[in-house]
């Protein structure tokens, strides 16, 4: 009897250990299926962050070319003309056409503000009207209501769509719908012309006006507004260089992608992964 029990008792040592065994070999397999899971969810979400990143680049080159084919079938230049919306008075601040001016120019259509025309502080619109015999009335001391009329509408012909056009290609960078360094580095180029002649980024000074006296504001233009709100920052209001690549991460701080990790630790993945 004896004998019996000690038998007994040792059976069922045996399959205790071999339970734990199983258990253990369970308990392996389960790790290693686990690490697998997690390795191929990470490639997965490597390859979908890798993909986002190529659409989003790609929304970039579309529109920044759409852009580009808009400003090619234009037949007349706009530079002159902006550059007569920020000229100042010598040894002033004052801009020499005023901001009453410039809301009776851009806002003639609604007739709400009346444009008193003045043949000295008004000269530099000359560069904003194509047309011969409107261009012949910048001889005139004064202008009647027929010839102030003729010359408002030669200038919304000069500038019509302009603004529109660059608020609608610069929808991705508001909405994060393209790249952010893409589109500052191939936008911020057309903002900033005139900065080595002049000394300021012509298109960008005659906006951030235009945004300072409400006609450029976040309900109307809202890509526009916010783009050069941040180009104005990054820029010291136009007058200085622009680097889009060291600058809008500033701006914008982005996680790290994962195939930028090294030798993280967990606090470190925890704070990145939530």
């Amino acid at each position: 009897m004896p004998e019996e029990k000690r038998k007994s008792a040792h059976q069922l040592t045996e399959a205790i250990m071999k339970a734990v065994k199983l258990m253990r070999l369970s308990a392996f397999i389960a790790a290693i299926a686990a690490g697998l899971s997690s390795w191929t969810a990470l490639n997965v979400y490597r390859g979908e962050q890798e993909r986002i990143d190529y659409e989003k680049l790609r929304f970039a080159h579309t529109t920044y070319h759409a852009y580009v084919e808009y400003r090619r079938q234009r037949t007349t230049n706009t530079l002159k003309c902006t550059e007569a919306f920020t000229r100042k008075k010598p040894g002033t601040d004052a801009f020499i056409i005023t901001d009453d001016d410039v809301r009776g120019i851009l806002l003639s259509d609604r007739g709400e503000i009346p444009f008193a025309y003045s043949k000295d502080r008004h000269a530099g619109l000359i560069e904003c009207v194509d047309k011969p015999e409107v261009k012949g009335l910048f001889v005139k001391d004064h202008l009647d209501e027929k010839e102030v009329r003729q010359l408002l509408d030669a200038i919304d012909e000069k500038l019509a769509w302009a603004i529109s056009t660059l608020d609608g290609a610069l929808i991705g960078y508001f909405h994060d719908l393209g790249d952010k360094v893409t589109i500052c580095e191939n936008f911020s180029g057309f903002i900033m012309t005139g900065r080595d002649q002049v000394g300021y980024g012509i298109p960008g000074v005659y906006l951030q006006r235009l945004a300072k006296i409400d006609l450029i504001r976040e309900e109307n233009y809202p890509n526009l507004h916010k783009f050069l709100f941040d180009i104005a920052t990054v820029t010291n209001n136009f007058t200085g260089k622009v680097n889009c690549t060291a600058q809008i991460p500033v701006l914008y701080p982005v996680k790290p992608k994962l195939s930028q990790i090294r030798d993280w630790s967990v606090q470190q993945f925890h704070e990145w992964f939530w």
